[in-house]
């Protein structure tokens, strides 16, 4: 089996945990960062972590719940139910990231989102797929006929980059809050096209950003530099990046070009 459908068969088997558990009388904790975690997560986690050890017992992990470090050789990042707050409240916006880092350079990505059955998958050099059909961002050209989505307003406030949001908003299209994973679905399948979060874990972005960039996409954090694990990102389609940017940072953007159908 390909390594790219092995990951695939992995993140099917812990959304059918997640979903086990989804809109059940589940207990839910509060860790030390003030997110919730439940028996789903760590269950969903703990099959991962096996599935893959069995396979490819060299490699390592850094998961979300079961901690361990980004390291040299082969890692699989793992958020095993993105979106947890959702899950705990009954809404279907939740999924499965699992990424492989080979000394430090992303090889795949996979988001399977159980609900809604979709799962978006990309290995490095190979394209991005939605449900096994290849996708792409869009070609929109201007921040003026752009969509644009964000994480909330909260953590953009909390880190301090709230202003730059607002200005993001005076001028894109339209600006709408849609966090986690699915921002990041819409716009590697060319439905919006600007994603960008602030205050994130390696866990929230690692799958998500081979994705992006194998639909075509680009992803930095919000001044544009490519850090390996981003504190935050930036995710377009690639078309409006640096005016995206130019923006977050206090500058008009300078692109005029005409929308792209």
């Amino acid at each position: 089996m390909a390594l790219l459908d092995f990951a695939v068969e992995v993140a099917r088997a812990a959304g059918a945990v997640a979903l086990r558990y989804f809109e059940s009388d589940l207990q839910v904790e509060t860790k030390a960062d003030h997110t919730p975690v439940t028996r789903a997560d760590r269950e969903a986690e703990a099959l991962i972590r096996e599935r893959v050890s069995a396979r490819y017992p060299q490699h390592r992990f850094l998961g979300e719940e079961l901690g361990g470090a980004a390291s040299e050789g082969d890692v699989w990042i793992i958020d095993p139910i993105d979106g947890t707050k959702n899950f705990v409240r009954g809404l279907p916006f939740f999924a499965v990231q699992l990424a492989l880092h080979r000394d430090g350079v992303p090889v795949l990505g996979v988001s399977y989102a159980p609900v809604l059955d979709e799962l978006l998958a990309a290995e490095r050099g190979r394209g991005a797929t939605c449900n096994g059909t290849p996708i792409h961002v869009s070609r929109v050209a201007t921040l003026e006929g752009a969509f644009v989505l964000h994480g909330g307003l909260d953590v953009f406030d909390k880190e301090g980059r709230l202003g730059g949001l607002v200005d993001l908003g005076r001028r894109a299209m339209s600006i709408r809050g849609h966090g986690d994973f699915y921002g990041y679905h819409l716009l590697a399948r060319g439905k919006v096209d600007v994603m960008l979060e602030a205050g994130i874990a390696p866990w929230d972005i690692a799958a998500l950003r081979v994705i992006v960039t194998e639909a075509g996409g680009r992803f930095t954090d919000l001044s544009g530099g490519t850090p390996e694990l981003p504190a935050n990102s930036l995710a377009t389609n690639g078309l409006v990046h640096d005016q995206v940017v130019a923006v977050m940072a206090g500058a008009a953007p300078t692109s005029t070009s005409p929308v792209t159908p």
